[in-house]
């Protein structure tokens, strides 16, 4: 059995009873888009895993985002069967996976599967994603549950407040398909008309909160967001950036006050900055007695850069 099996993980088992509701032919065409930088073992485990997918009508579009480690020429020999496209350099998380979207939205497409390169998938992970949203109305993307590498649940969905431009990820599973708020963009299953209709990821975020925004622009339009239980994939969480970082907290920061400023009016971000002040002031705090100026360094910059529209820093020594 494989080791992936829901059933065989922590937590909720998943209601199998929904294995029934198969896909009749001709059966939806999925675009799966991994983005890879510098980072051949994780991409490597990926694009294994996704080899012994049993759906069907799938293509895999691998996206090197200006690698200077020579992963992508690796890459590129070994995984014949996918279709590669080479950035000549790094467009962060959204730009990068733009260059795949925006292609195979031309093309044709039904589904556009976004997949951290650092998650590794189980064979029949995408077959219930596919079945729900051809079976709900409405859906605008589905997801799945995240498990670390010993199986504990990451993600399963989750809540995002636009006001305050914070997320929470749920922890708790149910055991059927049920609604969320949110669904992270390490494994997001997007109908492509909506996809197509935002143009794509918002690239000005360049690492993290585009998929927060594409689920806050989903209710915005009264289209579902949908979490499949029965499809599992392991993530191995931080394989880009770690947890807690400068560089996390410099793009935290830039991208919520982006993300405040492009959507919610004048007077509803009041509230917003009210409570950011307030939060960083007591995390200065927190961080100074703790002996990590930097994290006070780099939530600085993000906000003075987002301020004079700068680009985008690429580093962790703040």
């Amino acid at each position: 059995m494989n080791s992936c099996n829901p059933s065989t993980q922590k937590g909720i088992e998943p209601d199998l009873s929904q294995t029934d509701d198969r896909l009749e032919p001709p059966l939806p065409n999925v675009s799966i888009v991994v983005l890879n930088w510098n980072n051949y073992e994780d991409t490597a485990s990926c694009l294994r895993s996704l080899a012994e997918v049993s759906y069907p009508e799938m293509e895999v579009y691998v996206v090197d985002n200006g690698s200077t480690d020579g992963s992508h020429k690796r890459l590129a020999e070994e995984f014949e069967q996918y279709n590669f496209i080479f950035n000549s350099e790094n467009l962060g998380f959204a730009g990068g996976c733009n260059q795949a979207i925006k292609r195979v939205l031309k093309e044709g497409t039904d589904y556009v599967l976004l997949l951290n390169n650092d998650t590794v998938v189980q064979p029949d992970f995408l077959t219930p994603l596919v079945e729900t949203a051809e079976r709900e109305d409405d859906v605008a993307a589905v997801g799945g549950i995240i498990r670390d590498m010993s199986g504990g649940v990451q993600s399963a969905g989750g809540s995002f407040n636009p006001w305050l431009a914070t997320l929470r990820h749920r922890e708790n599973p149910e055991s059927s398909v049920y609604e969320t708020d949110f669904i992270t963009g390490a494994m997001m299953l997007i109908e492509a008309e909506f996809l197509a209709s935002l143009d794509g990821l918002n690239d000005s975020y360049f690492f993290g909160m585009e998929d927060q925004e594409l689920c806050w622009k989903a209710d915005q339009r009264d289209l579902r967001l949908l979490i499949e239980p029965r499809s599992v994939v392991r993530h191995d969480k931080g394989g880009s950036a770690s947890e807690a970082s400068p560089f996390r907290y410099y793009h935290d920061t830039r991208n919520r006050l982006r993300f405040v400023g492009e959507n919610i009016s004048f007077a509803g971000s009041f509230l917003f900055y009210i409570f950011f002040a307030f939060s960083r002031i007591y995390r200065f705090g927190q961080w100074i007695l703790s002996g990590r100026t930097g994290f006070v360094t780099a939530t600085l910059s993000g906000a003075f850069d987002h301020i004079r529209g700068a680009e985008y820093r690429m580093t962790d020594d703040f």
